[in-house]
């Protein structure tokens, strides 16, 4: 799946506004074996400076070094 989403990423005059974002999460989707959606969330909260998340999916997101986990 990663190479797949790099290779459309990578398509000649595409323009896709999230893309270093994507990438990013991209890496950590493989790196960390978590699902990408929840790898984008992780650093799109980075971007927003937000290094608490408030979830019930602490599989995963325990995987993400900078991110703590407040569940509820």
């Amino acid at each position: 799946m990663a190479s797949r989403i790099e290779k459309i990423l990578n398509t000649r005059n595409l323009d896709c506004p999230d893309s270093t974002l994507i990438m990013m999460a991209l890496d950590l989707y493989v790196q960390q074996n978590i699902d990408f959606i929840d790898a984008y969330h992780a650093y799109w909260l980075k971007e927003q400076g937000t290094k608490r998340i408030v979830t019930y999916d602490r599989k995963h997101f325990s995987r993400v070094p900078w991110l703590e986990i407040e569940e509820r």
